[in-house]
């Protein structure tokens, strides 16, 4: 049998009841109007629901413990099905508290949950909780009350109709797992279908960017490029990994003993799988996430060497999305691995972003490579 959760809120000795012995009328709400009414309905023959109701003082000795009591306390009336609120004369914070995180929870639930009720006897008109109340950012359930038996009589009718709206609700969960059930039957044969249709295709070539090597790129740019004090400061690394998104941080910073800073060299390395030699026409490097320090750098990045005077070199700053690398047209043979293909990249800035290389083929496929981030700082 599914269980509808109640949470009563309101002051504990006016849920409970008075200590004062001589107070005949406060024994408490609770046990006055609230657990008569829950037992009756829960004594039905064929009742759809359990109801249990709680409290803050049934929370505090069974539900909440540790240090974060407030927490878990707001926590269980945001999982609540119903919240109900009693007031009779003035309103503590706390209580508005209560209602004010119920409220929330049920504007942000698709199916209102919980749904909140609040009922009221000898409210001021300048209570905290009428000002609340007339807050046109929500649509509250408020009601007055003259006496228990009234009060009573309301809250049997709201339970019962907050039966008949779980059980709606109930139906209509069903229907949407039911129709999500279908769309992911069809989401799965399309995508079946599209994965079997990929490997029909012209293009199974995949590309991979990464971080050269600074032994490469002093061969490459014949010894010009460092030397034993840049090199301590450069900090190169292999990063030629399995991993797609591996963080690379190349550092810049002056060196008393340097001729000259280059900016970073990346390889885009190409492997074909397919019977077939793919011709790649153009390829451009989108840049995202961009975000620059406050600060701007002095390093001037200069590309020296013989081998290096053709190679593509990319500037990069705020206003960048997206540069194609002229250079770029290769192909690439069955079976072949080819990482001929390299570039600079570099910025005046102290920033950081994210770089990836879009490859376009001869019949008008793409390719996409793994995303590299960078991060230039300037000593």
């Amino acid at each position: 049998m599914k269980e509808l959760k109640v949470f009563l809120g309101g002051g504990v000795a006016l849920l409970h009841g008075s200590d004062d012995k001589t107070d005949s009328y406060n024994k408490g709400y609770k046990p006055e109007v609230v657990a008569p009414v829950v037992a009756d309905l829960n004594a039905r023959d064929h009742k759809r629901y359990n109801i249990t109701v709680k409290d803050f003082a049934d929370l505090a000795r069974h539900v909440v413990k540790g240090g974060q009591q407030e927490a878990s306390y707001n926590r269980y009336i945001r999982h609540s099905d119903v919240a109900m609120f009693i007031a009779d004369g003035d309103v503590g914070t706390y209580t508005i508290g209560e209602i004010d995180v119920a409220v929330k929870a049920s504007n942000r639930s698709l199916f209102q949950k919980p749904r909140v009720y609040i009922y009221g006897r000898n409210i001021p008109d300048d209570s905290p909780l009428l000002k609340y109340l007339n807050d046109e950012k929500y649509k509250i359930y408020y009601v007055k009350f003259e006496d228990k038996r009234q009060l009573s009589e309301k809250i049997k009718f709201d339970l019962i109709d907050c039966e008949a709206n779980s059980a709606k609700q109930h139906r209509i969960k069903r229907l949407l797992n039911l129709s999500f059930l279908f769309l992911a039957i069809i989401g799965l044969s399309i995508f079946s279908f599209n994965r079997q249709s990929s490997k029909d295709s012209d293009v199974d070539c995949t590309a991979q960017l990464y971080l050269m090597r600074y032994k490469d790129v002093d061969v490459m740019t014949d010894g010009m490029a460092f030397d034993k004090g840049l090199l301590q400061s450069f900090q190169y690394e292999d990063s030629v990994v399995g991993e797609a998104d591996r963080l690379v941080f190349p550092l810049f910073s002056a060196c008393d003993s340097a001729v000259g800073t280059i900016p970073p060299y990346f390889r885009l390395k190409l492997h074909n799988k397919k019977r077939n030699t793919v011709v790649l026409v153009e390829a451009t490097l989108e840049i995202e996430g961009f975000m620059a320090d406050s600060t701007y750098s002095n390093q001037r990045f200069n590309v020296t060497g013989n081998k290096a005077d053709e190679v593509d070199d990319i500037y990069v700053d705020e206003k960048t999305d997206k540069a194609l690398l002229k250079s770029f047209r290769q192909s690439v043979a069955y079976g072949e691995v080819d990482d001929r293909y390299f570039f600079t990249v570099h910025s005046p800035l102290n920033c950081s972003y994210r770089m990836r290389a879009r490859i376009k083929t001869h019949n008008g496929d793409y390719i996409y490579s793994n995303y590299v981030y960078l991060k230039y700082v300037a000593l």
